[in-house]
């Protein structure tokens, strides 16, 4: 099941920076009552924010452009009390503190469960992260498609040069479930975003718009039995430079 949300921007004024709450919290612990929440910046047109929840700021130094934040390492996630809670965004002060909003959006964090929340280029992204935890020999793939200029009516799919399609038909602004793809350190395997095509079209007959070595250089903790996400970001027609057209990925467990 795909889960996507825009919302347009707001005004936000007024909310004090309070002491952020950081954890690595391991799935076999207790929760503590805790929601989990990551944070990625997959926005061309923001160089930096500030996140706060419930009206406390949740980020230490700002969070800027491909960042995932907390640092994308196995099971680290922010802590967020759970209940209705507004998320809302700041550029970062200068001469004040954090006075001038960007966008906000209120939704239901269940105690024990993940969520990531992106920033877009024309909105952001709020998901639930049920992630599985995969069988021996294998990782579970999610892909999400941020890259909101792309050609009106056009899909892209998730391809593995191993193992064929992953994620097909994706628009801009949705995710896949997780999928299980076959993993060995041993066996090299490179991921593409395509134009989408049927799925017994080869890489050959496919328009590629990036490219991922499935490495730990590109996605740290890559191991098998664990549970990752792969964000296509940037601009479609940008092909170099800090914002061009890319995949970054990061694990869940």
């Amino acid at each position: 099941m795909r889960r996507f949300i825009f919302t347009g921007i707001a005004l936000l004024m007024g909310i004090t920076a309070c002491k952020k709450e950081f954890t690595v919290h391991a799935t076999e612990e207790g929760t503590g009552g805790k929601a989990f929440l990551k944070v990625v910046h997959a926005s061309t047109n923001l160089d930096t924010f500030n996140i706060y929840v419930g009206g406390t700021k949740l980020n230490g130094g700002a969070i800027t452009y491909n960042g995932i934040y907390p640092v994308s390492g196995v099971n680290s996630y922010l802590t967020v009390d759970p209940g209705k809670q507004t998320v809302a965004l700041f550029k970062p002060g200068v001469l004040v503190g954090d006075s001038v909003g960007l966008q906000s959006f209120s939704d239901n964090f269940e105690t024990g469960k993940y969520y990531t929340f992106i920033l877009t280029s024309a909105g952001q992204i709020f998901t639930e992260d049920a992630f599985p935890k995969p069988d021996t020999g294998v990782i579970a793939v999610r892909f999400i498609h941020t890259v909101l200029n792309d050609t009106t009516g056009k899909k892209v799919d998730l391809y593995s040069a191993k193992h064929g399609v992953v994620a097909a038909g994706l628009s801009p602004g949705e995710l896949s479930d997780y999928k299980t793809v076959p993993y060995s350190v041993n066996i090299k395997d490179t991921l593409y975003v395509t134009r989408s095509a049927d799925a017994a079209t080869p890489l050959s007959g496919r328009a590629v718009f990036a490219t991922m070595a499935l490495t730990t250089g590109n996605i740290a903790n890559l191991t098998v039995q664990r549970s990752y996400t792969v964000i296509f970001k940037g601009s479609i027609s940008v092909s170099s430079g800090t914002k061009a057209r890319g995949l970054i990925g990061y694990v869940h467990y």
